[in-house]
């Protein structure tokens, strides 16, 4: 007799129970866990030498901390601000570029006289009109000669013009026919804006862009160490601008600000020793004059002194008159030739009154080559200064 059993039907109500109740004291049970973890975390990384004292903390100075307080807090702000602060003035540097050329002298083959990159000679776009690019070098870019080769951020070179130079300062200005340059050209170029110089502050932050460092288009960030330097050159003295940032021999370039904004053009004497040299730089609101005459093919008026400031200090202190003083008188010049002499105090040019050498400079501008004016002059004569005069025939530079 074969023996059948009856299936006894699923009690799915009570299944479900099951599964929820399970379901509920794994949750249970994990939210134990997690609460447990996280009340005695501390312990438990410590004993796994896992302790978040321990974590590396990026230092400005590169003094490390290896405890936890609101100094180092502090300090860890000011390396991120620091950090950010040095990004934007590299951005900046990449900005640059767009208005950067690089500049190569033209041999009598007709190809480039310059090949290495540390001889690297560059410029900058400085106006931009429907038939020309108008560039001024970096001093001694160009080197007697009127024709070069200009090479742009994208790698196009074209053929250039040398319009004018300045002898002292090695400045030179450059002219580019736009006909020559292709649509991406066009399209990548930008016009450098020229900043207020005499407004910068030692200890600001500066990017030098162009050659610093013999790489094409290399970038180095530094700081302002000086503002307050002066160069003095025929007629005319300018603002120095000087930095801790180390650069090569025969570097060439620009500081700019963070907005790659121009504030001076670089410079440096050739005959200086070594191959490093911290970088400085010619103040480019010095330079507006000399732009516009090199720009505009003026004629520059030539007296033939080299100067400086007497300050008030200055005159306090040694018990001389306020002017400029003559530090050397060149030859075959117009000032030596209506007699002014060395450690003469220029105190007048015509019926203006001359306090600086910045006022003697515009003074000079606004006078024509082959005219005649009188120069009033501070000279020390049997132990005391005494008023002279001399009739200066301003020639042409």
């Amino acid at each position: 007799m074969e023996i059948h059993y009856k299936n006894k039907p699923w009690n799915w109500r009570k299944l479900l129970r099951n599964v929820l109740t399970t379901l509920i004291c794994g949750i249970v049970f994990g939210l134990t866990v997690v609460l447990i973890l996280y009340v005695f975390r501390k312990p438990i990384r410590k004993a796994l030498g896992a302790d978040e004292d321990s974590r590396i903390v990026f230092q400005v100075d590169g003094a490390g901390r290896s405890e936890k307080s609101d100094v180092g807090n502090a300090d860890d702000q000011a390396a991120q601000a620091n950090t950010q602060e040095t990004a934007a003035y590299y951005e900046a540097g990449l900005k640059a570029n767009h208005y950067l050329v690089g500049i190569n002298e033209v041999s009598t083959d007709g190809y480039g006289g310059k090949a290495t990159d540390d001889e690297f000679a560059c410029g900058i776009i400085i106006s931009k009109t429907k038939k020309m690019l108008v560039i001024m070098s970096s001093p001694n870019a160009v080197r007697g000669i009127n024709l070069v080769q200009v090479t742009f951020y994208n790698g196009q070179t074209v053929r250039a013009r040398v319009t004018a130079t300045d002898s002292e300062t090695g400045i030179s200005i450059i002219r580019v026919e736009m006909n020559q340059l292709d649509k991406d050209t066009l399209e990548d170029i930008t016009v450098a804006k020229l900043g207020k110089s005499y407004a910068l502050k030692r200890g600001e932050n500066v990017v030098a862009v162009g050659n610093p460092l013999s790489e094409i288009r290399s970038l180095a960030v530094g700081q302002y160490t000086s503002v307050g330097g002066r160069t003095r050159m025929t007629d005319r003295e300018y603002s120095l601008l000087e930095t801790n940032i180390l650069g090569k021999r025969h570097m060439a370039g620009f500081l700019v600000d963070e907005e790659a904004v121009v504030m001076g053009v670089v410079t440096h004497r050739e005959d200086e020793d070594g191959e490093n040299y911290t970088i400085k730089a010619l103040a480019i609101s010095d330079l507006s004059v000399l732009t516009d005459v090199l720009c505009n093919q003026k004629v520059r008026p030539f007296i033939g002194v080299q100067i400086s400031t007497v300050s008030t200090e200055t005159a306090r202190a040694y018990g001389i008159p306020k002017g400029v003083y003559v530090e050397y008188v060149y030859l075959r010049s117009p000032a030596v030739d209506a007699g002014i002499q060395k450690g003469d105090i220029l105190v007048a040019i015509g019926k203006k009154e001359i306090r600086s050498t910045k006022y003697f400079a515009e003074t000079l501008d606004q006078l024509s080559p082959g005219t005649t004016v009188k120069v009033q002059f501070m000279r020390y004569t049997n132990g005391r200064y005494k008023r002279m005069s001399a009739d200066v025939v301003i020639a042409e530079r």
